[in-house]
């Protein structure tokens, strides 16, 4: 009899462990396993519906990203250094879930980790972190929405297409994996698109503080990193060129007349005439 009741105990208590672990990714899988199931490059191969937590044969879930600008439009290019609202929808093709759950990661053009979540999010969600380093936006309990927003920011500079990658669940909370329903998706943000000077100009801003300057130094501030300097002609020939300049430059070599200054970054360009007295 005291075997039979171990025994009993034992395989009560291995059924809430079980249960317990089946519901424990409700409070979001990157903080509460450490893991992540987007299949975003770097990822394992899990996902939500494949792993421990969920099924995957009910709801048939379509996951959708939009990124709103601060105009209200949505967008499939993004600006440098803007603030845009990212939403995500998960939606159900068959029957009503009683809850839904989601993770999402951004990587820039080269795959390297894009951390770039803002602090104003839906409630009922979180920003986790993982020990790669990579910054999660998910779920933070079995959310009754279907549709939420974050704050994120695009780069400075262009890194390439942004790529949203995304895990959703849509689940019937019965307290097993049974009868729930997982999707995965990707949404790519295409970089800058420069189309003309005035574009060019906006990206890149740099304020030249004399545009007269007799032979010496050549002053200018820029709203973004530098990585070179073109000294021009007006006919358009080389003068003289400044690699990972300061904000300084020494340009007591050239002689009396009009130059042009061509400032570049990986991404843009901006010039500006000066007058060398």
């Amino acid at each position: 009899m005291h075997l039979i009741k171990r025994h009993h105990i034992i395989s009560t208590l291995g059924l809430i462990l079980l249960g317990f672990f089946l519901m424990s990714n409700s409070g979001g899988r990157a903080n509460i396993g450490n893991s992540a199931a987007t299949l975003a490059p770097g990822e394992t191969t899990q996902t939500c519906s494949s792993s421990s937590c969920h099924g995957n044969n009910s709801y048939d879930p379509v996951l959708n990203f939009t990124v709103i600008n601060e105009n209200g439009v949505e967008v499939t290019s993004y600006e440098l250094d803007k603030t845009y609202t990212v939403s995500i929808n998960i939606s159900a093709n068959i029957g009503t879930p009683i809850g839904y759950g989601f993770q999402a990661v951004t990587l820039d053009g080269l795959d390297n980790n894009y951390n770039a979540w803002g602090t104003e999010f839906s409630p009922g969600t979180q920003i986790s972190e993982l020990g790669n380093g990579r910054e999660y936006w998910e779920h933070l309990a079995l959310l009754p929405d279907n549709t939420f927003e974050i704050d994120w920011t695009s780069p400075s500079s262009d890194l390439g297409d942004i790529t949203f990658y995304g895990a959703a669940i849509a689940a019937n909370a019965n307290g097993s994996r049974s009868g729930d329903g997982g999707t995965n998706a990707t949404f790519a943000l295409s970089g800058p698109t420069i189309s003309d000077v005035d574009d060019i100009e906006h990206i890149l801003d740099v304020t030249v503080f004399s545009n007269a300057t007799t032979r010496g130094h050549l002053n200018y501030e820029s709203n973004l990193p530098i990585d070179r300097i073109l000294v021009l002609s007006v006919q358009g020939g080389l003068v003289q060129t400044f690699e990972n300049p300061t904000t300084s430059l020494d340009i007591s070599l050239l002689s009396q007349g009009i130059y042009i200054v061509n400032f570049q970054n990986n991404s843009a360009h901006f010039s500006s005439k000066i007058i060398v007295q």
